[in-house]
C-alpha cells in the first residue's frame, strides 16, 4: 500500500517538476516491474499537455481558502486529476479577483527597490495559488524559488506557510512538507505563531517521520476508502500519539459526524465512534478522550469517572497512565461486584 501511494504521488509529481537522483531511480525501477504504473504516467502528461502551459492571469487571493479547506479535511486528499478542467481553475480565479491588488497599496511611499521586491513575491504567491487551482505541482517550484530569492521580504513567511500547506494537503508530500513546516517555524516565528494548526500538522508529521510517513499513508487511504477498521487498527498500534488523534478523526468522518459544534456535539461524535469499535486498545483510546471531554467541557464528573475507570490497567501504559490522571482528580473507582 505504501508503495503504491508513493509510485502515484511520484508520477503526478514527475509531470511537474524533476525528482531528485534518488525518487527518480526508484521510480524507474517500479515502472520497469509494474507496466500498469506506466499507462498512469502517460495519464498524467496527458492532463499536463491539455492544461495551460502558463499560469492563468490571476489577481485574487485564494490562500483563506486552501487554509480553510486545510483546517477542515487536513489528510483528504485534494488532487483529484480526472475532475480537473481549466474552467474550474478559471471560475476559482475569477471569483477571487480584485483583491490581490490590496496589497500593493501603501499610504506611505516606499523605496523603489522595496516596492519591486515585495510586489515580486506577492506575484509569485499569487501565480502559486493559481496553479494549484490547476492541479499544477509547479506551483510548489514558484514558491521555492521566491522564498529563496527574497527570504527577507515581508510576505516570505505568508509564502513559506502555503508552501508547506501545499505539500501537506494538496501532495501528500509529507517528507517535504515537514521540512517546510519546520523551515516556517525556525525562520518566521511570527507567522508559525499565527497559525497554531501548523503546530498540530508538524507534531502529526513528526510522530509519523521515523516510519518515513508510511502511517499518515495508510492513514489517508483508509480515510478515502471510508475503512473504518483500518482506522481503528492505526488508533490502537499507536495509542496517545499524534497518529492515533488524527485516526479517531478519520474515524468520525468515516462515520458521519465530522462537522463539530461545541463539546456536547463532539462528545455524541466520538460517542458515536466508540459504538462501531471492538479492538480494547482503541476503546481505551476513545474513552480517555471522551472522559477528558465530560470531565474539563461538559463538567459531568460522574461520567467522566466510569469512562476512566473502565480503562483497564492492562492498556497501553501511555492511556493507562492518562486514565489514572482523571480518577486521581475526580475520586475513586467504585469495587468491582464480586
Amino acid at each position: 500500500m505504501f508503495e503504491r501511494n508513493k509510485i502515484e504521488q511520484l508520477l503526478a509529481v514527475a509531470a511537474y517538476e524533476p525528482l531528485s537522483t534518488a525518487d527518480q531511480a526508484w521510480l524507474d525501477r517500479k515502472l520497469k516491474k509494474y507496466p500498469e504504473y506506466r499507462d498512469l504516467a502517460d495519464d498524467f502528461r496527458d492532463l499536463k499537455e491539455i492544461m495551460a502551459a502558463d499560469a492563468p492571469a490571476f489577481r485574487g487571493d485564494l490562500l483563506p481558502a486552501v487554509r480553510a479547506e486545510l483546517r477542515e479535511a487536513p489528510l483528504r486528499r485534494r488532487r483529484q486529476w480526472a475532475a480537473l478542467s481549466m474552467g474550474l481553475a478559471a471560475s476559482a480565479v475569477v471569483a477571487a479577483g480584485g483583491v490581490f491588488a490590496a496589497y500593493t497599496l501603501n499610504t506611505t511611499p516606499a523605496p523603489l527597490q522595496q516596492v519591486q521586491e515585495a510586489s515580486a513575491m506577492g506575484q509569485a504567491i499569487a501565480q502559486a495559488q493559481a496553479l494549484s487551482a490547476a492541479g499544477e505541482f509547479r506551483a510548489v517550484q514558484v514558491l521555492r524559488d521566491a522564498i529563496a530569492a527574497r527570504p527577507e521580504d515581508p510576505r516570505a513567511g505568508e509564502a513559506q506557510l502555503l508552501l508547506a500547506d501545499l505539500e501537506f494537503g494538496h501532495g501528500e508530500r509529507y517528507a517535504e512538507a515537514y521540512a517546510s513546516y519546520d523551515a516556517l517555524r525556525a525562520r518566521y516565528s511570527g507567522t508559525w505563531s499565527e497559525h497554531p494548526e501548523c503546530a498540530e500538522r508538524f507534531a502529526l508529521l513528526a510522530d509519523a517521520r521515523h516510519e518515513e510517513f508510511r502511517p499518515l499513508y495508510e492513514l489517508e487511504r483508509a480515510r478515502r476508502d471510508g475503512a473504518f477498521e483500518s482506522l481503528e487498527n492505526i488508533v490502537a498500534r499507536y495509542p496517545n500519539r499524534e497518529l492515533a488523534f488524527a485516526a479517531i478523526d478519520a474515524m468520525r468522518e468515516t462515520a458521519g459526524a465530522l462537522e463539530s459544534n461545541g463539546s456536547a456535539f463532539e462528545v455524541a461524535a466520538l460517542e458515536a465512534v466508540r459504538s462501531r469499535c471492538s479492538d480494547p486498545i482503541a476503546l481505551a483510546q476513545i474513552d480517555v478522550t471522551l472522559g477528558n471531554l465530560y470531565w474539563k467541557e461538559l463538567k459531568d464528573t460522574d461520567r467522566a469517572l466510569d469512562l476512566f475507570c473502565g480503562v483497564s490497567e492492562a492498556a497501553p501504559v501511555q492511556l493507562a497512565q492518562a486514565a489514572a490522571v482523571g480518577r486521581d482528580a475526580l475520586g475513586t473507582c467504585p469495587n468491582p461486584a464480586p
